[in-house]
């Protein structure tokens, strides 16, 4: 069995039967988490942020792009009180 196999076993079914594989990540950080589960896995990914100052930062620093990595990128503000 391989380490994708014992690590995330319904990956790696979804993988035999030819299905990709689809991710919600929670705080882009700098984008390395989409960009690698978009361009290695084959993922679909959706990515939620909370301060859109973080996705101006992974996009001028880290070389973050939605076209490129194929996630789709919620931005929600935070609410003042």
């Amino acid at each position: 069995m391989g380490e994708r196999a014992r690590a995330a076993p319904g990956i790696a079914e979804r993988e035999r039967r030819g299905e990709p594989g689809a991710a919600l990540v929670v705080g882009l950080g700098g984008g390395a988490l989409p960009a690698f589960l978009s361009a290695a896995l084959g993922f679909d990914v959706d990515s939620v942020e909370l301060d859109a100052a973080v996705l101006g930062l992974a996009r001028r620093h880290f070389g973050f792009s939605e076209r490129a990595e194929r996630p789709r990128l919620a931005v929600r503000g935070r609410a003042s009180a």
